[in-house]
């Protein structure tokens, strides 16, 4: 019986040990995650500050220069 305390409080503490092990990596992925959310949220807002300063000037040509005999002709 002694032999068996002796083991289950080995497995006991092994898995313990797993736990913590597990929850430093946990807190560590958590931190990981947290700032790579705060990066993409600055990445995120200097581009919308980026695009809202955009402004675009557009020229249209309304001259239409319609060869109609030589549409004829392809036709």
């Amino acid at each position: 019986m002694e032999f068996t305390f002796v083991e289950l409080k080995r497995d006991l503490d092994a898995g313990s040990l797993h736990r913590t092990e597990l929850e430093v990596k946990l807190h560590g992925l958590q931190g990981l995650m947290e700032l790579k959310k705060a990066v993409y949220e600055q990445e995120l807002q200097e581009l919308l500050a980026e695009i809202k300063d955009i402004s675009v000037v557009m020229g249209i040509d309304n001259r239409c220069n319609l060869d109609l005999s030589r549409i004829v002709e392809d036709v």
